[in-house]
């Protein structure tokens, strides 16, 4: 399961404690879970419960444990983009090609 963050789309993202009535009585009647993203700040409610522990450093409040599958997602996010940057470069190429031989069709040969 990999959660993101549905603003900025970032994997940083962690379980916070339920605050304020909308957290505390609202969000758990519909199944929803807050989390905070590290890396916009941004607080949601998500469907995803997420694996949690509790942190020492902040106390009451929840953390996503360390997962080693959103690192391999990282690794093949990466992958994935370094494989489409090299598409847009073959498109690219192909493009320029292609204007090259429409252009030498479509000159007329001096005579």
């Amino acid at each position: 399961m990999f959660i993101i963050c549905p603003k900025c789309y970032s994997h940083r993202i962690r379980r916070v404690a339920r605050e304020g009535f909308l957290y505390v009585k609202l969000a758990p009647f519909f199944g929803r879970y807050p989390w905070r993203c590290s890396a916009c700040g941004e607080v949601c409610l998500l469907k995803e419960r997420g694996e949690v522990k509790r942190s020492r450093r902040a106390g009451n409040k929840y953390e996503e444990l360390p997962d080693q599958a959103a690192e391999e997602a990282q690794r093949r996010a990466a992958e994935l983009r370094r494989q489409a940057e090299e598409l847009q470069r073959h498109a690219e190429e192909l493009q320029r090609l292609a204007a090259e031989a429409l252009e030498q069709q479509t000159r007329v040969p001096a005579s």
